[in-house]
């Protein structure tokens, strides 16, 4: 059952969750997306994985004439847990306003648990876990402008 519906294409402006164990293919299968994207199209990816570490995953990403990729890590090891609880936020704020400039934006947040955990570890936030994930996913859609339609794709 799974293997059909991961058959199945993704559309503008559509929520898609990738949900599973640990070292299941979650990650590669969202690196795997970014790079099918086509050129015009935004992508932002946030992670809760050290930035060189990223940088070695997308490191032909974007160089190929495809989508611009903007990839922002954070290193758990390192950075405070209030620091990690916002990338999320910050990630979807740049999205927010790459869909002003591009006809196709893709927001991919990696680990969505371990911002959860983040947030968990920062006890006076104004704003939960659940909350972030909720607008992440109330974020997609397609919006009609005076320029024409543009998407933005959780």
């Amino acid at each position: 059952f799974a293997a059909v519906e991961a058959l199945l294409p993704f559309g503008e402006g559509h929520r898609v969750g990738l949900i599973g164990p640990p070292t299941t293919g979650k990650s590669t299968s969202a690196a795997m997306l970014i790079a099918s994207q086509p050129r015009g199209t935004a992508v932002v990816y946030a992670s809760q994985r050290p930035l060189e570490q990223l940088r070695s995953r997308f490191s032909g990403a974007g160089a190929h004439g495809q989508a611009d990729l903007l990839v922002i890590g954070v290193d758990p090891a390192r950075d405070p847990s209030v620091v990690r609880c916002f990338v999320p936020l910050v990630a979807m704020r740049l999205a927010n306003e790459l869909r002003a400039r591009h006809s196709q934006v893709l927001l991919v947040l990696d680990d969505l648990a371990a911002f959860a955990e983040a947030c968990a570890e920062v006890n006076a936030l104004p704003i939960g876990a659940p909350q972030i994930s909720a607008a992440a996913l109330d974020m997609a859609g397609c919006v009609e402008t005076p320029d024409g339609e543009r998407s933005l794709t959780v």
